[in-house]
């Protein structure tokens, strides 16, 4: 069986790409528009072709026209939330073709990209949502904004972390607003701890398999899940998991998931689904529980209850992002506690000893992007 994996150069996609080629597929990638020089994904050993691709439109070109007519449907691991949206888009097209993640019907997934389309069904199934205002013109805010107050875009395909922003007052709220954005606009709620919930949904929802949480350590709106912990659901007692299987469920889901939750004065708030791979998923196959491969074993049918049994949390795992740096250089973190930190850490998003190489290609192009960074604000040279 082919495994394809469409996805970006980031750390969500390089997951994928060793999730699987440790378990022993060759993986053949689908790259979204990114100059080669800027790559450091391509160089892991576990890719057996690459497909440079000129638009995320090419994509669904090259699946039908190189991998429509295999006598095995091959299946596709998604790694970005473009390369969901587009397979979501042409799904009666590939569905008899291939193994993707879906909602049982052509566009359903992308109505829920809109985040504002997921909140009655969290509230329905047991979770708190967060007092919000959806805005799509952003000279006509509503009267009633309570500050403070955060802002994000509804969609995550039209929008960055970037315009996530906790704004103080009016002034600062419309100073941060840009055109062309659909913004949530949501009371800020001082939390105390968040968790990124992920997890496997197959035969459309009715069966899901949660074994563990992301707990977030390091976490800001701009630098997020710089240094995360990966914990047994069962330490959650508080947290109804079968909110979860409900959600999955009246969305009839599947593939691979993560909910996102924060946690206040005794409630869990819903954020937001994320229905494709989540860039924290690493952290789970590092901690034993390998969704990727448990979703091919599903569509190989032979997804077993052995299987899932023997798939287990043994203990505490650390993954450390090499951003979380910066958090040490800023003083976020005191340089003991972050070496502390690091030492404890076993695993990280991009550095790997069974493959080094895409750690080594992205050092260096930080190195690259730093000296240029340096000859432009130093020597004032006009280098791009």
């Amino acid at each position: 069986m082919k495994v394809i994996i469409f996805g970006n150069n980031l750390q969500n996609t390089l997951g994928l790409i060793r999730s699987v080629g440790m378990k022993g597929y060759e993986v053949i990638l689908l790259l979204e528009p990114i100059k080669k020089s800027d790559c450091y994904v391509r160089h892991s050993k576990y890719i057996s072709k690459i497909h440079y691709l000129k638009s995320a439109q090419e994509g669904i070109d090259v699946l039908l026209g190189e991998y429509g007519n295999e006598s095995e449907k091959p299946v596709i691991l998604c790694g970005s939330d473009p390369t969901i949206c587009i397979l979501d888009s042409h799904y009666e097209q590939l569905k008899n073709k291939f193994h993707i993640f879906n909602a049982g019907e052509q566009g359903k997934i992308n109505w829920y990209l809109d985040k504002i389309n997921t909140f009655p069904i969290a509230e329905e199934c047991g979770l708190f949502v967060i007092k919000t205002w959806y805005v799509t013109d952003i000279h006509n805010l509503p009267d009633d904004i309570t500050f403070p107050c955060l802002t994000k875009g509804n969609n995550s395909t039209g929008s960055t972390k970037a315009d996530m922003f906790i704004c103080n007052s009016r002034e600062e709220l419309i100073s941060c607003l840009r055109e062309g954005v659909e913004y949530l606009i949501q009371e800020y709620i001082q939390k105390e701890y968040e968790l990124d919930i992920v997890g496997l949904s197959y035969n459309h929802g009715k069966n899901v398999f949660v074994p563990a949480v992301c707990r977030k350590i390091r976490d800001d709106i701009h630098r997020q899940s710089v240094y995360i912990r990966l914990d047994d659901i069962r330490e959650y007692a508080n947290f109804d998991t079968n909110i979860i299987d409900r959600f999955l469920e009246k969305i009839g889901y599947e593939g691979i998931f993560s909910i996102e939750v924060i946690f206040s004065k005794g409630k869990y708030y819903f954020l937001e689904i994320n229905m494709r791979n989540d860039g924290c998923g690493w952290l789970y196959t590092a901690g034993g529980i390998n969704y990727p491969y448990l979703w091919i074993k599903y569509c190989e049918g032979k997804l077993t209850q052995d299987i899932l049994d023997n798939t287990k949390l043994t203990n505490h795992l650390y993954l450390m992002h090499e951003d979380d740096t910066y958090n040490m250089l800023e003083g976020n973190v005191k340089f003991l506690q972050w070496l502390k930190d690091f030492h404890r850490a076993k695993a990280f998003f991009i550095a790997n000893s069974k493959d080094p190489m895409p750690f080594i290609v992205s050092t260096l192009i930080h190195a690259r992007q730093f000296g240029k960074m340096i000859l432009r604000k130093v020597f004032h040279l006009n280098i791009k």
